[in-house]
């Protein structure tokens, strides 16, 4: 690109030399010769002013030397010379001005300009001014150099100014192929920097804005997977339980059957609401009764607390104050919190609902003694690192997606996690 902008300024700047210079290396060689010859008319005249009448050879007149290297000769009114280097006799413009006009030609090698010399009314003679072409045509190459070299001046700025716009121009452009070759070889951090020239800071920011988008795609991505991979691992479990219990019992085969294809639902609907959070299109999101929603879970939940021989305690209220929540969020939430009381906890499990001024809330806690960190404990971490980090994290973008917040109430020992969600009219 370089070599393509240095030559189209240069070229075009060549040409615009050319087409300027020559009309004006001509204007200059026609305006230099047109005052050669008005100066040899002047210095004519004035020698004209100086010859005696009549003119006789026998009397030549004495001319003066007009000091730019011009040659006076005087003629008579019969075309004889009189004085002076001149030729013998009258030539064509010499005989111009014995009949009474001023004439200038270029004879041979000489610019030639004659005068009439009169008296009494009458022309007595003529009086002729010559200089060599060669000074007149020095004069004009001295011109025609001059224009050649203001001319590769300005092809040589040209030249400078080429290169400096085309560094100027090349750089943001490779820095844009740069960043766009790291786009492709997966670093969506790439950030493309302005470069001032409004085209090219225009597709660097389309860039910049498809790096964001990828990026965020991608961390989408690894978020499912994992989310999915943390999720999906309770209800497989519980499945693969019941089709080995039935399996055990007498007669139970049937009953395990119907219970692992409840599992198989409730794995589809983890498997769409955990594709809506990727997508970021949440369920409809309709008033719902949080303390229902909780009895709901009850029964699940009070089956794999009882194997582990644990209760669960649920204080809610009659009803509470509807929310205008996604269902499906909700109860990933609650499922999140009580999964990490199952395995991370130990004791009762109490789930306790009330209302607050403008709102409600839900508490979910365990009789553990583990001392909880209220920062990192909903930082996102790698899946099978053993902690809380997928689950817990999953669950607070769900709240902060319902308009609402998942906070850590109590660190431990007796840790609880609190729900809290305001109270919204429906749309």
């Amino acid at each position: 690109m370089r070599g393509r902008i240095l030559r189209a300024i240069v070229g075009v700047t060549a040409l615009a030399v050319v087409v300027l210079s020559v009309p004006l290396g001509l204007a200059v060689a026609r305006v230099d010769r047109d005052d050669t010859v008005r100066r040899l008319v002047d210095d004519a005249t004035q020698a004209g002013t100086l010859v005696p009448a009549p003119l006789t050879a026998a009397d030549p007149a004495e001319l003066p030397n007009p000091g730019d290297g011009s040659r006076l000769t005087v003629y008579g009114a019969d075309g004889r010379r009189l004085s002076g280097p001149g030729p013998a006799a009258a030539d064509a413009v010499t005989r111009l001005a014995l009949g009474g006009h001023v004439g200038s030609a270029s004879a041979g090698d000489e610019v030639v300009a004659a005068v009439p010399v009169g008296s009494q009314e009458q022309v007595i003679g003529a009086v002729r001014a010559a200089l060599p072409q060669s000074a007149v045509d020095g004069r004009v190459h001295r011109a025609w150099l001059i224009l050649a070299g203001l001319g590769l001046a300005a092809i040589g700025l040209a030249a400078a100014v080429a290169v400096l716009q085309a560094r100027r121009l090349s750089r943001p452009l490779d820095a844009l192929a740069t960043a766009a070759v790291r786009l492709g070889g997966g670093d969506f951090s790439v950030q493309v920097p302005p470069s001032g020239v409004a085209e090219i800071d225009t597709v660097g920011e389309s860039l910049n804005a498809t790096a964001a988008r990828l990026a965020v795609v991608l961390e989408r991505e690894r978020a499912f997977s994992a989310d999915a991979s943390h999720q999906l691992r309770t209800p497989l479990t519980a499945l693969r339980l019941r089709l080995e219990g039935g399996l055990l019992v007498e007669d139970g085969l049937p009953g395990a059957v119907s219970a692992a294809l409840d599992e198989i639902d409730r794995l589809q609907r983890t498997v769409d609401e955990l594709l809506e959070l990727a997508r970021d299109t949440p369920g409809d999101r309709r008033s719902v009764d949080l303390a229902a929603l909780c009895a709901g879970e009850e029964a699940r939940w009070q089956a794999a607390l009882s194997a582990a021989r644990r209760p669960l305690r649920l204080e809610l209220p009659a009803s509470l104050p509807p929310v205008q929540v996604s269902a499906s969020a909700m109860r990933q939430i609650l499922e999140v919190l009580l999964d990490n009381a199952v395995i991370h906890g130990a004791g009762a499990v109490r789930v306790v609902a009330r209302e607050l001024p403008g709102g409600v809330h839900v508490d979910v806690g365990d009789e553990g003694g583990a001392v909880l960190d209220a920062e990192a404990v909903f930082a996102r971490r790698a899946s099978g690192g053993g902690g809380r980090g997928i689950g817990l994290a999953l669950a607070r973008s769900l709240a902060e997606a319902e308009g609402g917040r998942l906070l850590l109430l109590h660190a431990g020992p007796a840790p609880v996690f609190r729900l809290v969600l305001a109270r919204r009219d429906p749309p």
